[in-house]
């Protein structure tokens, strides 16, 4: 913010407190109230995303251990001539939905056995849509 303070807002000591709905209300000694909101599931599904990461690319192409995912959704499985797929996921002939998503995330072994992916698991059904919802809104 080059610098500059948000209009209303002061320097000093903040009282932290819980407010509706999952806000953090910090009121200022002079009366300046700021309310913080978890972020929504696009922005949370970005930070969960970083687990994936460390192999995959959100770019147009592969450039690492695993395959890029932009727009994975509606994609046929295993189609990316700049990667190198399993024997396992060679023989699948469907795209990804957001429902073979939610279950190769929850489980990528029970979902395509001998997949390399095999480290990796996201049991949290809540943190696998905000990652499915980041990727579907890959454009």
């Amino acid at each position: 913010m080059n610098g500059r303070r948000p209009r209303g807002i002061h320097p000093g000591k903040f009282h932290v407190t819980g407010g509706p709905q999952d806000q953090i209300w910090l009121w200022g000694e002079r009366g300046d109230l700021v309310a913080l909101s978890i972020a929504d599931s696009q922005d949370r599904g970005a930070i969960l995303f970083q687990t994936c990461a460390g192999c995959h690319s959100t770019g147009v192409t592969s450039g690492g251990l695993a395959p890029s995912l932009f727009r994975i959704i509606g994609r046929k499985m295993a189609v990316r001539n700049d990667f190198v797929y399993s024997d396992s996921f060679r023989k699948l002939t469907v795209e990804w939905t957001e429902e073979r998503l939610d279950k190769f995330l929850q489980n990528p072994n029970a979902f395509v056995p001998g997949t390399a992916m095999n480290t990796i698991t996201i049991t949290d059904p809540e943190e696998r849509q905000a990652i499915i919802d980041y990727l579907r809104d890959l454009w």
